[in-house]
């Protein structure tokens, strides 16, 4: 099983903290500042996993830019069972490389 111990510790932080949450939307742009007609960054898709330094005003900041909350939602609820979990660490780790 993977684990903290054997992945890095911000791919086990994305899955398993309260505050990390889960895109809902195809594509959400990741934004300069937290308002719609900012500058795009680049883009989250569909259930990414970050998890934010900010809540301001409905958008949240993550280390890439500012997204819109009200494209996301707990990723608790999404990844509750050890093997999604564990496909999603897996996942992670594997992007990081």
């Amino acid at each position: 099983m993977l684990t903290s111990k054997n992945l890095s510790n911000s791919c086990y932080r994305r899955l398993v903290s309260e505050d990390c949450v889960r895109i809902n939307a195809a594509i959400l742009n990741i934004r300069k500042k937290p308002n719609a007609y900012a500058s795009r960054l680049g883009a989250y898709k569909l259930d990414d996993i970050i998890c934010p330094i900010e809540n301001k005003n409905g958008w949240l900041r993550s280390d890439k830019g500012w997204i819109s909350a009200k494209h996301t939602s707990s990723a608790q609820k999404k990844y509750g069972t050890q093997k999604e979990i564990n496909t999603k660490m897996h996942n992670c780790y594997m992007d990081s490389q």
